[in-house]
């Protein structure tokens, strides 16, 4: 399966133009075709089945040879209602939804969106001009239908608010702003007609590429040429915390194993209880957590009861002992509950020969508890991944060691070790190595025999002692070492021998970046899990943040705030020497390739470090 396969475009029509008469915009001329007939010519060139989700004039719309579907909820305006039905009509796992009157899609538009949303395991993905979000281009897994028709049933109709609900990827297209012209005003399409007339290569041409490699684009190559490792092994399961399932697993037993108490209380048939719940019953004996009550329950007779003790036989609900009163062997009873209340009924949790966790799972503390209440013991998991690091650089000291003038102490291997403790990795330390070729080319030699990825920091870019890509050039290949980012924009990969190699740049912050932002997911997919990016939230930015067009930058920031009332600010200088800033930040403020100036009050992207805000 591919893409051509997997993805229906949707084109939302039946927008109006209010400053041109009230038009359906779809239907507008341009160039002498309705604009929706440029839409759906760009959009034949990426995928084979296409679609209209249109309310009005479907006729003029279906003569275009395209299946026409209105909206199944017809009150609910606005283009996710649109959405909504083209989930239900599509046959395909997603929809590019595209609008109307944006007769200049990217002949990329398809596969940018869905080379994000494969590589990042979420289910959304969402295009941004470099300056805000554009939520109308967007590729969404159709298993997200029944959330969407909640969340317009609950009143929502900002597709931009429901897409960030979801987590979506964010993909910068700051390198085509063609594609987001549409029609407004006559100014505008007369603005169309000129450019359609006398249009430069741009985003339109397909071999027109930006000089530096996007972020999602380099992660999208990157795991698109991963395979996981081979070898597993099977471990107890308190040697098992961060493994990655091998095969999936399911339950040996049910769970709970029978039928029990969710309360401290009375068990007694339900048929004993008066219309109005009342009822005396003699007192039979009890039934404790692992010490079941064996005698079947008679007609005017109940049992003490704990939490999690078997339900004794002839029984069907308990009564919590706060609705009783006891007087010697008699037990009073006045409750509004009837059968079935405060009982866990067995296999309530899990059912026997379910599957509860899937190959490719990491195993974390819940994961570990739940495989023993099912009395798994042991359980088998991929090998860890064997990494090698190194750092390049005559400058560098190892710690301990007294500076001299002009040299520095190598910090970036220890960044980098604490990162791959929390990767599940087996760590091989190479130490530092010198600018000479002899010592390099030696170094990632033994390297490429040891290890799954080499991971070495400093001697990337092009200075005269910068020597690390010549020799990934000479031992292995590179697959591509510029990325549009900011900090760490040299950044090598490619093989040596059976090894992956990524070549970090040397400033530490820009270690820290790139390690998170395109080395995890890398490791991720070698581990045989399924890659997921950072969570991006919006926030409100406090500060004025600055940077040049080109890049997407990485600033770090303070975040905090709670639920959707989030503000962040920066840290101060941002330059990728200063690794205190990582220290001081909780996240980073996302600012996409194509914007300059930020100023205070605008909503930004931002990525937290972990799920823990600071408190305002």
């Amino acid at each position: 399966m591919g893409i051509a396969d997997d993805v229906t475009a949707v084109i939302l029509a039946g927008g109006r133009a209010r400053r041109m008469g009230g038009r359906d915009k779809g239907l507008i001329p341009l160039a002498g075709r309705p604009l929706v007939a440029h839409v759906l010519t760009a959009l034949q060139q990426q995928l084979q089945r296409l679609i209209i989700s249109a309310n009005r004039h479907q006729e003029q719309y279906a003569a275009l040879g395209y299946p026409v579907y209105a909206d199944t909820l017809p009150d609910h305006p606005g283009p996710l209602a649109g959405i909504l039905s083209a989930m239900g009509h599509a046959q395909t796992p997603y929809i590019l939804t595209v609008p109307c009157d944006g007769p200049l899609p990217s002949p990329k538009l398809a596969m940018r969106l869905y080379q994000a949303l494969r590589s990042t395991g979420q289910r959304a993905a969402l295009a941004h001009d470099g300056e805000r979000y554009q939520p109308l281009y967007a590729l969404l897994d159709c298993t997200l239908e029944e959330t969407l028709r909640e969340a317009l049933q609950a009143g929502e109709r900002r597709p931009e608010n429901w897409l960030l609900a979801q987590r979506a990827v964010t993909v910068d297209f700051a390198d085509c702003p063609e594609m987001f012209l549409n029609v407004n005003d006559p100014q505008a399409l007369a603005r169309l007609e000129t450019l359609l007339r006398g249009r430069q290569p741009g985003c339109q041409e397909p071999d027109a590429k930006p000089a530096l490699l996007q972020v999602d684009e380099a992660v999208a190559r990157i795991l698109a040429a991963l395979t996981p490792v081979s070898g597993a092994e099977t471990l107890p399961l308190r040697e098992a915390l961060d493994r990655v399932l091998l095969n999936p697993v399911h339950a040996p037993v049910a769970v709970p194993d029978g039928t029990n108490s969710a309360m401290d209380g009375y068990a007694l048939m339900a048929a004993a209880l008066t219309p109005d719940g009342q009822a005396t019953l003699q007192l039979a004996g009890t039934a404790y957590a692992g010490h079941p009550y064996t005698d079947t329950l008679q007609s005017g007779q109940c049992v003490r009861i704990t939490t999690g003790a078997l339900l004794p036989s002839g029984a069907d609900m308990v009564v919590i002992q706060e609705h009783t009163e006891r007087h010697g062997e008699h037990i009073q009873i006045a409750t509004d509950d009837r059968a079935g209340a405060n009982v866990r009924l067995a296999g309530e949790d899990i059912r026997r020969g379910q599957t509860v966790l899937s190959g490719g799972c990491r195993l974390g503390a819940a994961e570990l508890g739940l495989l023993a209440s099912l009395g798994i013991a042991e359980v088998e998991v991929r090998r860890p991944l064997r990494v090698a690091v190194l750092s390049t650089g005559d400058e560098l000291v190892p710690v301990g060691t007294p500076l001299q003038p002009g040299m520095i102490h190598d910090s970036n291997r220890y960044t980098l070790y604490g990162m791959l403790q929390r990767a599940c990795t087996r760590i091989e330390d190479l130490g530092i190595v010198r600018d000479r070729e002899a010592d390099l080319q030696a170094t990632l030699r033994q390297a490429a025999v040891q290890a799954d990825v080499i991971l070495s920091s400093g001697g990337v870019s092009v200075g005269d002692t910068d020597l690390v890509r010549e020799m990934l050039s000479r031992l292995g290949s590179v697959h591509f070492w510029k990325i549009a980012m900011k900090p760490g924009r040299p950044l090598a990969f490619g093989r040596i021998g059976k090894a992956w190699f990524f070549g970090l740049p040397g400033n530490p912050v820009s270690v820290m970046v790139t390690f998170q932002q395109i080395v995890a997911p890398a490791l991720a997919r070698l581990r045989g899990e399924q890659p997921s990016m950072p969570l991006r939230l919006a926030a409100v930015c406090q500060s004025r943040l600055h940077k040049r067009a080109g890049r997407t930058e990485y600033q770090r920031g303070v975040l905090s705030g709670s639920g959707t009332a989030l503000v962040v600010h920066k840290t101060g200088a941002q330059g990728s020497g200063i690794l205190s800033s990582m220290g001081t930040a909780n996240c980073y403020i996302v600012l996409p390739a194509a914007t300059t100036t930020t100023e205070p009050g605008t909503v930004v992207g931002v990525e937290p470090f972990t799920v823990r805000l600071q408190s305002t």
